[in-house]
């Protein structure tokens, strides 16, 4: 018997939006020169050490439970150092899928992170329960024209996990 799968409050959404996957509960954040931060803490990975070779940008995705880095995000090292977002989500994607696609083609460890275009209410609802039937713990949206936050909340990147809602 396949779970239920609980429609969220949706109402607050606008469109056009990326709607991706939740891979995991372990958020990971790839910062040149510092390392690895998985959930916040810093941490040695060994099949990710080609990312030492990433030096201009921050990347930011998720853990699978084989160590896969699925690269959902990513910014300047510059705009990171500086805490000034001024790229739109659709730019980033697109440099995201340029990192990966150039530098980390190589390797089967760094996924560029699935993201699909929600144009409106039904389109979200489509793909909300395509990836939780797909077994996705729950959805991420960025907006299309959204700039990055630093470490305050934001109405650009909304999660959705099965039964609950949280903006980061």
């Amino acid at each position: 018997m396949r779970p239920k799968i609980e429609i969220p409050n949706i109402t607050m959404l606008d469109y056009p939006c990326y709607v991706g996957p939740i891979i995991s509960d372990k958020r990971i954040l790839y910062i040149p020169y510092d390392g690895i931060y998985v959930n916040g803490k810093k941490k040695n990975i060994q099949k990710l050490a080609q990312l030492d070779t990433i030096v201009s940008y921050v990347l930011e995705g998720y853990l699978d439970s084989n160590n896969k880095f699925h690269i959902y995000d990513c910014m300047s090292i510059h705009d990171w150092s500086t805490k000034v977002g001024i790229k739109s989500y659709e730019d980033r994607l697109s440099d995201v899928r340029w990192i990966v696609n150039n530098f980390l083609f190589n390797t089967n460890e760094f996924i560029d992170s699935y993201m699909e275009i929600a144009n409106n209410t039904g389109e979200f609802l489509d793909i909300y329960k395509k990836m939780l039937t797909s077994g996705s713990k729950g959805v991420i949206i960025r907006y299309i024209n959204g700039c990055y936050s630093f470490n305050e909340p934001t109405s650009d990147f909304i999660e959705f996990k099965r039964g609950l809602k949280k903006n980061e």
